[in-house]
């Protein structure tokens, strides 16, 4: 969501609108800013309260991340998974290659070790974490195609965490 500049949405009536940087005017995305502006403010409170203090927000609305006073539907639409509108088309902002990466995959025994450790691998500041589990290895497994390229697995792990450009080697995880 952080690099999402503008996106292209169908709303469940048909009506389609250009939502983010450089969006053209239109009473539908008016009328939409106006409501969420509302439901932002008569609910800052309980939104500041209640709102998961998580580092990353894998489902639902960011509600937390809006700036009523500086609206970005777009980030919210395409955080929204469908449910808001379909997203057709999507403008990203990118970001310079960097200079070095490394990639580390971490194999777990088991799963709650492997998100027993992701507080501390956040305190190499990462650029990304994703948690890969049995499941998913055991489904890509049986798949001909996609089986080929599981060379990464180490035996039958619960859980592989794949950690990008860590700016410092693990000792003592």
């Amino acid at each position: 969501g952080d690099h999402v500049r503008a996106v292209d949405v169908v709303l469940a009536d048909g009506t389609r609108l250009t939502l983010g940087d450089g969006a053209a005017a239109h009473p539908v995305r008016t009328r939409l800013e106006d409501q969420l502006r509302q439901i932002l403010r008569d609910n800052a409170s309980e939104i500041a309260a209640r709102y998961p203090k998580t580092w990353r927000n894998a489902a639902g609305y960011a509600l937390n991340t809006l700036d009523p006073d500086n609206l970005n539907l777009a980030r919210l639409f395409a955080g929204a998974e469908g449910t808001l509108g379909t997203v057709v088309a999507v403008e990203l902002g990118l970001v310079s290659r960097p200079a070095k990466t490394r990639m580390a995959l971490l194999h777990f025994d088991d799963l709650r070790a492997a998100l027993e450790s992701v507080p501390a691998i956040l305190e190499t500041e990462p650029s990304a974490i994703e948690l890969i589990d049995r499941m998913l290895v055991d489904m890509t497994r049986t798949h001909p195609e996609f089986s080929k390229l599981l060379t990464f697995v180490d035996g039958d792990p619960a859980a592989i965490l794949v950690v990008a450009e860590v700016a410092v080697l693990f000792s003592g995880i």
